[in-house]
């Protein structure tokens, strides 16, 4: 999203690299990143022609023109073959085990969690960003079908499906919707560049797990799994005319998986007394990684407060792994949440923690495996715990929460 940047990203993370050129322009020829690797009297191309056979160029989107030398300080590396085929470009990848990462060899057997679940329902303070993660993925025997455990097959719903692979939903059956196919998850390219390194990436051993079924669950609370006739009365008696999902790329992935909870869900007619609900990304990772923290906490800070009639709600950012910018990393997603958390909750907005379930699935079920736009079992989730919040008081009441 910013050519010069990557191109100066580029050069600093390639040996022997000393400068680097972005032409920009409209014309179709200078859409490409150049590197220099002439280091005996170099200068900026075109004033040194002798530069010419040692540049190499890369393809890219217009923008202005740039130039500059590589970073002076050390540079992230990367796992994988890199999610931007542009930093591999000279060193593709021949295949997905060429950077395997190798343990000691010690196996470990992991139970199944036994623990009780708690009885204590999680509230709003529960969704706050902590020191520590604030519970862990546990995952469950997979539901027998003949045993009418989930009496429909597991299958993708295509109907929802346009910005990852979603399983359908049943609405008398929500936990049957925690199954997923993970070898289909993480495999729609948006981005250029995307479908030249996917055949050779890297992927965990999750990312062969046809018949994974598992939830997030907190040490301490638990989260109500509403079926359509809980959300339909729910609906009913905070009176919600609207359930949207406002922001960038993530919006519209939340926005898939919403529409498909509300198929069978009728909501009210607008009058002075009815609710619009309203799911609010933040336009994270966009800002995370083109917004310096000034800048994002203004944008904040003119976010109007929740009334009575719009309720408000906030994703946090996710736990980056990204190769796509230098600048979206957990770290900065972490800080930015904060603000937000510090910002919007004194606005009477709710916060979704997204920061802790996406850490263990920042890989492996990110769409187009870019660390980012990550979908399947943590987006599920973030819907439940949104119903949960919406629906529930802590003694368990369908009311305002």
């Amino acid at each position: 999203y910013n050519p010069a940047r990557s191109c100066c990203e580029i050069c600093s993370r390639t040996p022997g690299c000393v400068q680097w050129w972005f032409r920009g322009g409209h014309v179709e020829n200078n859409k490409v990143c150049e590197v220099f690797f002439d280091d005996e009297n170099s200068s900026f191309y075109p004033t040194s022609p002798k530069t010419a056979q040692n540049r190499r160029q890369l393809q890219w989107y217009k923008d202005k023109p740039a130039h500059g030398v590589p970073r002076g300080e050390p540079t992230a590396y990367y796992m994988g073959c890199g999610w931007s085929y542009y930093l591999a470009y000279d060193f593709p990848c021949v295949d997905g085990s060429d950077d395997n990462i190798y343990g000691s060899g010690t196996i470990l057997d992991v139970s199944i969690d036994s623990k009780p679940e708690p009885s204590r329902r999680c509230g709003k303070k529960d969704e706050l960003m902590g020191d520590t993660l604030q519970g862990r993925w546990v995952r469950a025997p997979f539901p027998n079908q003949t045993t009418n455990d989930c009496p429909n097959i597991m299958e993708s719903d295509l109907n929802f499906s346009s910005h990852s692979n979603i399983m359908k939903y049943d609405g008398k059956n929500p936990s049957c919707w925690h199954r997923d196919d993970l070898s289909n998850v993480g495999k729609i390219c948006a981005e250029g560049g995307c479908s030249k390194f996917m055949p050779s990436a890297w992927k965990s051993y999750l990312q062969d797990e046809t018949h994974w079924y598992g939830t997030w669950k907190p040490f301490d609370c638990s989260y109500e799994e509403n079926d359509d006739v809980a959300v339909q009365k729910c609906v009913n008696e905070l009176k919600i005319e609207s359930i949207t999902a406002q922001g960038a790329s993530i919006a519209n992935i939340i926005k898939d998986y919403l529409n498909q909870r509300l198929v069978g869900i009728n909501l009210v007619e607008p009058s002075e007394v009815s609710v619009q609900v309203i799911i609010d990304t933040l336009k994270m990772p966009h800002q995370v990684w083109n917004s310096p923290e000034d800048k994002f906490k203004d944008e904040v800070y003119l976010k109007p407060n929740a009334t009575e009639n719009v309720h408000r709600y906030f994703v946090t950012g996710f736990y980056f792994s990204s190769e796509r910018e230098h600048n979206v990393i957990a770290a900065r997603s972490e800080k930015f949440s904060r603000i937000a958390e510090e910002i919007l909750l004194s606005k009477g907005w709710k916060s979704l923690n997204a920061y802790d379930m996406t850490a263990a699935f920042t890989f492996d079920t990110a769409e187009q495996k870019d660390g980012v736009h990550i979908v399947g079992p943590p987006m599920k989730m973030i819907l439940v715990k949104f119903f949960h919040h919406l629906c529930y008081q802590h003694d368990g009441r369908i009311h305002v929460s």
